[in-house]
């Protein structure tokens, strides 16, 4: 990982890694080729969970910074996934080093598993620097305080009863894994009198990792805001057209971060998500990610397709 520390090589473990951030870190093969394995996912998944690849490209590529670069940290990612992930394979990540600038670097990450290629990505690099403009989108004024909601256990409890068959059987099978990541959806208020979020208006999710990261490496805690942000930023345009005769399956096609200022991930971080559009079996999702002090510390967007069927 590359850190304001001067160090891209995976952190000692001052304090025990989770099987989450186990995720964010790579294997190195040879020069720019990386090996990463799935060692836990947010929910039953069929094939890898996009924020996985994402968080372990950007790891990849951060292993490739080296001399004077290495104290660089990520700006944006552009992510494509090409097809499934399979995972009970690992993946071999290939890093093809761009560019190495005074003030920024690039790299090209491409995953392969089986001889074919599984995701590709593009990861931006940029030197600590002080900006003579500034300006940021304000955190909404109302929304609820994380205590205000309820947490992701209680939320699937209330979502399986009225979720549909397949679903309920999906899950039956494969429980809900122990969570590493508090989630607080904005659909589920403690007191709905209090609050109430309307599914054609913005959607808020508040996160922060339960266990703390083994190290302050800004990367390292790019890569779980990464894996985190594809847990939801998916769903507010499919909200919109939620209801009891159809039921939406979707999948990612893209997902795409730009951050803004240093992160920590320990510390409660308000995601604010709406879609701007859905046509073609194709819905987009912009979310903006705070820290509870209103600070914009990154914007994301990510499009999935979707089918529809009859229940």
């Amino acid at each position: 990982m590359a850190s304001s520390s001067g160090s891209n090589s995976p952190p000692s473990n001052t304090v025990e890694m989770s099987e989450l951030e186990r995720n964010f870190h790579v294997e190195e093969i040879s020069r720019d080729v990386y090996r990463g394995h799935q060692y836990w996912a947010p929910f039953p998944v069929l094939s890898t969970f996009g924020g996985h690849s994402v968080s372990q490209a950007m790891a990849a590529a951060a292993r490739t910074l080296e001399g004077e670069h290495r104290h660089k940290v990520v700006h944006s990612v552009h992510a494509y996934f090409v097809r499934p992930g399979n995972l009970d394979k690992p993946a071999i990540y290939r890093v093809e080093r761009l560019k190495d600038g005074k003030n920024f670097s690039r790299r090209s990450v491409t995953a392969v598993q089986e001889d074919k290629t599984v995701f590709q990505c593009m990861v931006s690099f940029q030197a600590e620097t002080e900006s003579s403009l500034f300006h940021q989108v304000p955190m909404p004024s109302d929304t609820p305080a994380p205590e205000d909601l309820l947490s992701k256990d209680e939320a699937d409890e209330i979502y399986l009863r009225t979720a549909p068959e397949h679903v309920k059987h999906r899950y039956a099978h494969k429980p809900f894994p122990v969570l590493e990541i508090d989630e607080r959806d904005g659909k589920y208020a403690r007191d709905p009198s209090k609050w109430q979020q309307s599914p054609s208006g913005p959607q808020v999710t508040w996160l922060r990792l339960k266990n703390k990261l083994s190290s302050d490496d800004a990367v390292l805690h790019q890569c779980a805001v990464a894996y985190a942000t594809d847990l939801d930023l998916g769903r507010p345009g499919l909200r919109k057209h939620l209801n009891a005769s159809k039921d939406i399956e979707w999948s990612s096609l893209d997902h795409s971060i730009w951050f803004h200022a240093p992160i920590h991930t320990d510390q409660w971080l308000l995601l604010v998500m709406d879609s701007p559009s859905a046509s073609s079996k194709r819905s987009l999702s912009i979310g903006r990610l705070y820290a509870e002090d209103g600070t914009l510390l990154a914007s994301a967007a990510q499009e999935v397709a979707y089918r529809l069927s009859k229940l």
